[in-house]
């Protein structure tokens, strides 16, 4: 079975922990500190990223800084100077072509506000940035120089759309000494004199120049000129025997300036070499130019003296290659909350004599080898010191350099192997830790080369994972070529090998990179040079290449071809490239490698389905996020009863219109009902500022360079779950985002109908959505949503959604008509009440009966972290928005109620009772039956608490289902309990408890009222953990309110942390349905795992007969039971239906359940790996639920 293939397998819909679909990552920045918190009574301190993300291993990655020579040239793209060795005093460029950042993209661009380097503190050198004293070293920080002296001219393209090669096109500024000051002239450019196509004749050739009265500059400028061996002219000013500048940039394209020259006469000197043979330099263009006017402006509007700081911090951080890849460097790996990962540095030529770099493995004996100075480790200061202190030197030996991590990641590098290498310093390496290897380069190698042979195209080797899952290499498009001892080969040798034949092979998998296999992932960055192919990313490659793809011959000494090599390389790496054109643009491409090493594919939020009936048309729609990238997308698969098939039918990621969006946001006060109008709204764009609400709007304009890039538009969606709503001939999925919206998704092809950013979001947070640096992750629509059906609510859908962890407060919508929304839409909101807390649970939709008079409501519990702190019931007018009752319940504080569920007792159409419970372990019974809602009230049913104390509550944060018993027709409650919020809660081991309790009218009294019950049994059936609960006895439960099972894995019974923080069902008129989660961060295992889980409704345990196919042959029968030995003579005389499967999800959400005309039937569930899954199960007459997520038709 091919790895790919996964999801046509019935009982899961993605391979166990580790498989497709699941991009493990190591790179969180600054998230597990950053909180969201708000003032309350005792704020619960929400992280800002999802639990379901973990704390991965800490990866490996190495970055590869090109130090061939060219790396000291001052202009890009390309070969335009033979040297840069002379670049004392001003820079070598002459032609205003090489004076434009729209030419030479290394040029000073006054669009851009340069900052120094940062260093390994966060903070920033600050030296460099006056022309009194500015760093002229072409790589490091040194040689500090007095440039007053002289000109800097720029050039500036007066508008984009003009054609960049025209002169005349440009306006020209010049930062000069004008009265003994420093000033920038716009213009004032007058020509003394030129010559052209001269010859320049041995030794020196002198012209006589006078300079006016009132001169501000004067410069001289020479282009062109050849000689047959090879030689150039130098060019210097002369008065009196003093020279006052000289040009000597190793070509014939010399600028040599004075700054506030005296008038009177000068000599220019154009300097052939003196020699024997033909020294003469023929065909040279000499131009001398004067500097005056009182045009004193800059491009852009900053002061004069912004301008001339902006440029002298150019010159010293930026001015040439190595200086802007040290700046890109620095920034993209100052990003990094260095807990995170593992980080090293190296050359191109590594620790090699002629460079005299040194260089930086990563040190894994001090603190584990994470990128930070912490516990006496300096690993962090010791990368950058390496980083900035790098020289340039001879070519580009990038095969080798490659050659050379490869060997480091085999653990064959001369000291750097076993507790010193990269699986270090464990005795017992972690098998999962991941290897990156970021390639940079100005260029195309020339030197170096490895013999790998044609690695591309031959197969690899075949591995087989844990689960035994087999995947290897076959040579295919587009990663073959045909051809030996290219880069690629070199990059493919490393990816398809097993690094470490001798570890387990569990390293995390991705349908983009599905290795399993101990291996080297290559990432590519081009600084200023680019290939011959159209495709300039893998993605391209990808998209274009798989029926076949021819790539250029990097062997036939075509530059360019090289380059298309660097990019074959990070394809045969599976990792990714980019082609920097400019120092933004190459920091942004590291940052770029360093958030796809991020990547994890996670959902927290359940599935939604089409039909409650499995057909052939059934349709299943998960949600996922994508940790690092922060994108989310709604997915539909077709459905069967095999499980969820792939590929899917549409991802609504790729429906977001590229033009006109219909976004729209409240428009009314809070508490009414208003239309809609379109976003932002004034005072929301004052806030935001214009370019910034286009940037949230999806305008593209200034991703990766002003604004955050994303890889997509459609934002993460980690706990709000899709709802598919079909009115008449309208179907739309609806589910909240961290983009701050809720989308309105056309259910049959996935295009957009709307969003709303609702206005209860505090719209400075939303502003953060745009941060380019320093970007943290935060919530905003985030929590559930549901709409009333057409029966509920007579020729209307009405949508009540809350923020979730992204603020306090609820919002309705009239969705009525989705496709018209954006012109007939009226929506409501309630917010600022102290009770009002972040609403975590599901709204219950309702009619209740005031004065006589129906009413509609949704009935919400307050949620965590209200400023009061206790919990409370609100009941909103579901069509208004106004408050109709809050009913709190004590005063308890640091508590919170959860999603409440309700009872219509006596069969009127109206709610008479609501359950809910809360963070103190509390389950509330609230009275709705009277038509005054004053005199609703709220008692207390039971309390949960833990078994070994008794004086702790245990929290319930899930929701409270209801259903009747059959035989004394008296409700039950069903409910678990435990916490999957706070950063603490993961690690929590405390026993939670799985409870079910009698409603007979009076109040539980605690665990002794109930029946105990167990997991009694654990295995593994068709590869999938399984347990089976203790089976009931007749009469056992006589007196009795109700039963518990603490959550313990057999037979040891073990605390691992399971917990159960979701909504439950009754399926079959007595099979109780619910999930339950165990974090886990054991080093390789960071996604948890967790079951679906059924038992007896009424008795706690065990169902009476076999209830899932827990062993996937398709036949629900005996063999999908665990056996004891009851009698202890060694085998199994009895056998007990599996309550529990680990569908290999990670952890599981709530899970759906179809039903089938024939008989068959599946549960569905998502799960922390970011893929579906699901399970056949034997359903019977009751099929019914209680306060369940109804499937919504007309």
């Amino acid at each position: 079975m091919s790895r790919d293939e996964k999801m046509n397998t019935s009982r899961s819909g993605s391979a166990r922990k580790r498989s497709v679909g699941q991009r493990l990552t190591a790179l969180m920045c600054a998230f597990a500190t950053t909180m969201l918190s708000f003032p309350s009574a005792a704020a619960l301190n929400v992280p800002a990223v999802p639990l379901q993300v973990g704390t991965p291993l800490p990866p490996n990655i190495m970055l590869i800084l090109d130090d061939s020579g060219s790396m000291e040239w001052d202009f890009m793209p390309g070969p335009f100077a033979t040297s840069a060795n002379a670049l004392e005093i001003a820079t070598s460029p002459v032609a205003f072509g090489l004076r434009t950042s729209s030419q030479n993209t290394l040029y000073y661009d006054p669009s851009i506000d340069y900052e120094p380097w940062l260093k390994d503190d966060g903070t920033r050198y600050t030296g460099g940035r006056s022309l009194n004293a500015v760093y002229t070293d072409v790589e490091r920080l040194t040689s500090s120089t007095d440039l007053r002296g002289y000109l800097h001219p720029y050039y500036v393209l007066r508008s984009p759309t003009l054609d960049k090669a025209n002169s005349a096109n440009y306006d020209r500024y010049t930062i000069a000494t004008v009265s003994g000051a420093q000033r920038v002239i716009k213009g004032g450019v007058t020509s003394l004199a030129s010559w052209s196509n001269r010859t320049i004749y041995e030794g020196d050739n002198d012209y006589t120049i006078t300079v006016p009265n009132g001169a501000q500059g004067f410069e001289v400028i020479t282009r062109n000129g050849y000689n047959n061996n090879g030689y150039e002219v130098s060019v210097s000013i002369r008065r009196n025997n003093t020279t006052y500048c000289a040009s000597d940039a190793g070509s014939n394209n010399e600028y040599c300036s004075i700054s506030s020259p005296q008038s009177g006469q000068y000599t220019v000197r154009v300097t052939a070499p003196s020699g024997g043979g033909d020294r003469s330099v023929r065909g040279v263009d000499i131009q001398v130019n004067v500097l005056s006017g009182n045009n004193f402006t800059t491009p852009n509007g900053r002061t004069e003296a912004a301008e001339i700081t902006n440029y002298a911090t150019w010159y010293s951080y930026y001015r040439t290659r190595m200086k802007s890849a040290k700046a890109g460097a620095g920034a993209a790996f100052g990003d990094l909350n260095g807990g995170n990962y593992r980080v090293g540095f190296t050359t191109i030529w590594g620790p090699n004599a002629a460079s005299q770099n040194e260089e930086f493995l990563i040190n894994v004996g001090s603190n584990n080898g994470l990128f930070e100075n912490r516990n006496g480790s300096v690993n962090r200061s010791t990368w950058f010191n390496r980083l900035y202190e790098a020289r340039a030197t001879n070519g580009t030996p990038l095969q080798s350099a490659l050659n050379r991590m490869g060997s480091y990641y085999s653990d064959d590098l001369s000291g750097y192997s076993g507790a010193t290498g990269p699986y270090g310093p464990e005795s017992t390496p972690l098998a999962c830790r991941q290897n990156f290897s970021i390639l940079t380069t100005d260029g195309y190698w020339n030197s170096g080369e490895v013999d790998k042979g044609n690695s591309d195209g031959q197969d690899g080797p075949t591995y087989v994972d844990e689960d035994g899952n087999s995947y290897g290499y076959t040579a295919s498009a587009p990663y073959t070529d045909g051809r030996s001892r290219t880069l690629a080969d070199v990059a493919m040798h490393y990816w398809k090998t097993d690094l470490m034949p001798n570890m387990d092979n569990i390293v995390p998998a991705s349908t983009l990179n599905p290795a399993f296999w101990q291996h080297m992932v290559t990432f590519g960055v081009s600084l200023g040079l680019k290939g011959t192919l159209p495709q300039t990313s893998v993605a391209d490659v990808l998209r274009d290449g798989a029926s076949g793809f021819n790539w250029p011959d990097p062997t036939d000494n075509e530059d360019d071809h090289r380059i298309d090599d660097l990019l074959h390389a990070a394809v045969n790496g599976h990792g990714a490239f980019a082609a920097a054109s400019n120092p933004v643009e190459f920091a942004n491409a590291l940052r770029s490698a360093l958030a796809t090493i991020d990547e994890r594919t996670s959902s927290g939020s359940n599935i939604a389905f089409n039909s409650s009936t499995l057909t052939n048309g059934t349709v299943s729609y998960s949600s996922n996020f994508v940790a690092g990238q922060w994108t989310g997308d709604v997915i539909a698969y077709s459905t069967a009863s095999s499980g969820v098939v792939t590929p899917p039918l549409w991802k609504a990621s790729t429906g977001i219109p590229t033009g006109s969006r219909n976004i729209l946001t409240y428009g009314g006060t809070t508490g009414t009902r208003t239309g809609t109008t379109a976003f932002p709204t004034t005072a929301q764009e004052t806030v935001l500022t214009t370019p910034i609400a286009n940037y949230i709007k999806g305008n593209r304009a200034g991703e990766g360079t002003t604004y955050r890039a994303r890889s997509s538009l459609f934002g993460d969606i980690v706990n709000s779950s899709p709802v598919y709503v079909e009115s008449g001939t309208d179907k739309t999925i609806y589910v909240g985002a961290n983009d701050g919206m809720l989308h309105a998704i056309n259910a049959v092809d996935g295009t957009e109908r709307f969003t709303y950013v609702p206005r209860l979001l505090d719209m400075s947070r939303l502003k953060e959505l745009s941060r380019r640096v320093d970007f943290v992750h935060q919530y905003f629509v985030d929590g559930p949503v549901v709409v009333s059906t057409r029966t509920q609510t007579p020729g209307k859908n009405l949508l009540v959604g809350t923020l979730g962890r992204g603020g306090r407060g609820v919002y309705g919508l009239d969705v009525t008509n989705p496709t018209t929304f954006a012109s007939t839409g009226r929506s409501w909101e309630y917010a600022g009440d102290n009770d009002m807390g972040m609403v975590l649970g599901k709204p219950l939709i309702a009619k209740v009966n005031l004065s006589g008079t129906d009413t509609m409501v949704a009935i919400v519990g307050n949620g965590i972290n209200s400023p009061n702190g206790r919990s409370a019931l609100f009941v909103i007018n579901l069509e208004t928005g106004a408050l109709v009752q809050k009913i709190a319940t004590n005063t308890e504080v640091d508590n919170g109620l959860s999603m409440p569920s309700g009872v219509d007792a006596n069969g009127d159409g109206r709610i008479d009772t609501v359950y809910a419970g809360d963070l103190q372990g509390n389950v509330w019974r609230f009275d709705l039956s009277a038509t005054t809602s004053s005199t609703w009230s709220a008692s207390r049913l039971f309390t949960a608490t833990y078994s070994a104390d008794p004086t702790r509550r245990q929290p319930i944060t899930g929701g409270i289902t209801v259903a009747y018993n059959p035989a004394t027709y008296n409700p039950w409650v069903f409910f678990g309990t435990g916490r999957y919020i706070l950063e603490t809660d993961p690690s929590d081991v405390s026993v939670q408890t799985w409870y079910g309790i009698e409603d007979s009218g009076t109040a539980v009294t605690g665990r002794s009222a109930l029946k105990e019950r167990s997991i009694e049994l654990a295995g593994v059936l068709g590869g999938n953990p399984v347990r089976a609960f203790g089976e009931s006895v007749a009469g056992d439960m006589n007196t009795l309110k109700g039963w518990y099972v603490d959550l313990l894995t057999p037979p040891s019974d073990t605390a691992e942390g399971e917990r159960m923080i979701g909504d439950q069902f009754v399926v079959s008129g007595n099979v109780l349905v619910a999930s339950s989660i165990i974090p886990v961060s054991d080093g390789c295992d960071t996604t948890g795992r967790g079951y679906l889980n059924f038992i007896d409704a009424f008795t706690g345990g065990a169902v009476g007969s076999p209830f899932i196919d827990a062993n996937g042959d398709g036949v629900i029968d005996e063999n999908d039971t665990l056996g004891s030995d009851t009698d202890g003579d060694g085998t199994n005389d009895a056998t007990t239906p599996v309550g529990s499967i680990d569908l290999g999800l990670g952890m599981p959400t709530d899970p759906g359940a179809l039903i089938g005309s024939g008989g068959e039937a599946v549960f569905c569930a998502n799960g922390s790996t970011g893929a579906p899954g699901c399970v056949p199960f034997e359903w019977g007459p009751g099929f019914g639920r209680i306060s369940w997520r109804e499937i919504l038709r007309d």
